[in-house]
């Protein structure tokens, strides 16, 4: 019996555990889940007869090496910064890895250790990274079958809330990480663009956002993600004139979110004691210059804006909700706030858009092929963000169980080995992209 441990039972983890469990019944594996709250780790796995819940506090080095020696493969829903330890755990021990989260260098450094352990440790396998990897090189495969010629990449996705449950003037509930919200945006973004090297810095970011438009004509804003000059060599795509990836917020989110940023509410060193201000509301009033009466009024003068809309959204954010007892940054208070005003209601759904465009010539003939996944959750438990990270993994875990995936070392999947079957089941679960190719 092969033996599955996934580390993290949290948010994102719920569609990889129901898709193990349900697999395990026919290939006779044993899914173990470990989290530091064992009751969450026990609602997640329900009264599974293949499924056993863990409580684990992952700097317990003894119980988590002998949970690891215990398994085939582990499936690691941990924060990034964990994964090396679990890495290196699995190197000692002989098991696969996977993860969700963004390959480091220090992972990276793995490979040939990992290689020569006949061990796959494979990482940015859910939606943003991984999804928008596969799906992309993918379509690059088939313009090259072509004998195409790609001049311009652009890959945009984002999390986003249904329209039937946009309930804020923001028009965003959180269905990822909040941490990520808050901070999105504070390193430098690079990108080329027709032929030339461009960067945006964090002040400019929210200002300068692009208007796109999926297929079905919906428009979203988006501004650039942090470094997408890399995969220019991740994707082969070192011809491209333009290769750009960015996040897309539903139309009026980014105006006020810049504001925010200008005014150093996303600040995450500036410390506020305890007791310095009561609400949210002075917390914004000491951002500003001498407080009137006329909050609306006030906001739009200091801030330079004729807004109403971006007034509005401030006004409705930062409003006589007490402020937490202990001492926090901006960041964190403003990600506490963020967390209570932007949650998902039980009747909420989120939705998440991923957009791909290429624009390619076979001869003489230029082409733009333009690729939209839309995908929306089926309850405020049942995400689509939850399903869209959870189902690659779980996947991927699948067929290498199955050694339908036979590479080795560490990886990400842009090889036609990894990505290819993975994208065929997804598209089994449902995750379907549209396309249209146009004269250009």
């Amino acid at each position: 019996m092969k033996s599955i441990l996934i580390l993290g039972a949290g948010r994102s983890a719920t569609t990889l555990i129901d898709y193990l469990i349900a697999h395990s019944k026919v290939f006779d594996w044993h899914v173990r889940v470990a989290d530091i709250d064992l009751e969450l780790a026990k609602r997640k796995i329900r009264d599974s007869k293949s499924a056993t819940a863990i409580a684990l506090n992952i700097n317990n080095e003894r119980q988590r090496q002998d949970l690891i020696a215990q398994s085939d493969v582990v499936v690691s829903m941990l924060p990034p910064h964990m994964h090396l330890i679990i890495a290196q755990d699995c190197l000692r021990f002989g098991c696969h890895l996977l993860t969700a989260s963004y390959l480091s260098k220090e992972m990276e450094e793995l490979h040939q250790m990992a290689k020569s352990r006949n061990l796959l440790f494979l990482n940015e396998m859910g939606l943003d990274p991984g999804i928008d990897h596969m799906s992309a090189m993918a379509i690059k495969a088939r313009i090259l079958e072509m004998g195409g010629q790609i001049s311009s990449f652009q890959s945009y996705t984002g999390g986003l809330i249904d329209r039937a449950s946009d309930s804020n003037p923001w028009h965003y509930k959180i269905s990822w990480n909040p941490r990520n919200v808050v901070l999105a945006g504070r390193d430098t973004a690079s990108f080329r663009e027709e032929g030339k090297v461009k960067f945006l810095s964090y002040h400019q970011l929210f200002e300068q956002f692009t208007v796109i438009e999926i297929l079905g004509g919906e428009k979203f804003e988006m501004y650039p993600n942090r470094d997408s000059l890399k995969y220019l060599d991740t994707y082969g795509l070192q011809d491209a004139e333009t290769l750009i990836r960015g996040t897309l917020r539903h139309m009026g989110f980014c105006k006020g979110w810049s504001v925010l940023v200008k005014l150093g509410l996303t600040d995450p060193y500036l410390t506020i004691k305890p007791g310095t201000f009561g609400t949210y509301a002075e917390l914004l009033s000491a951002f500003l210059p001498k407080t009137e009466e006329n909050m609306s009024e006030h906001t739009r003068i200091c801030l330079g804006i004729n807004d109403p809309v971006v007034c509005n959204q401030l006004e409705w954010l930062f409003d006589n909700t007490p402020l937490p007892p202990q001492e926090a940054t901006a960041a964190d208070l403003l990600q506490m706030l963020l967390v209570e005003k932007w949650n998902l209601h039980p009747d909420d759904l989120d939705l998440v858009v991923m957009h791909h465009e290429f624009e390619y010539s076979v001869g003489p003939a230029s082409f733009r092929l333009r690729s939209t996944l839309r995908q929306k959750g089926r309850s405020s438990i049942d995400t689509a963000m939850t399903k869209l990270v959870g189902l690659p993994l779980a996947i991927a875990t699948k067929l290498l169980l199955n050694n339908v995936l036979t590479v080795r070392g560490v990886q990400i999947p842009v090889l036609p080995a990894i990505f290819q079957p993975v994208l065929d089941e997804l598209e089994l679960e449902g995750v379907k992209f549209e396309e249209e190719i146009t004269p250009c």
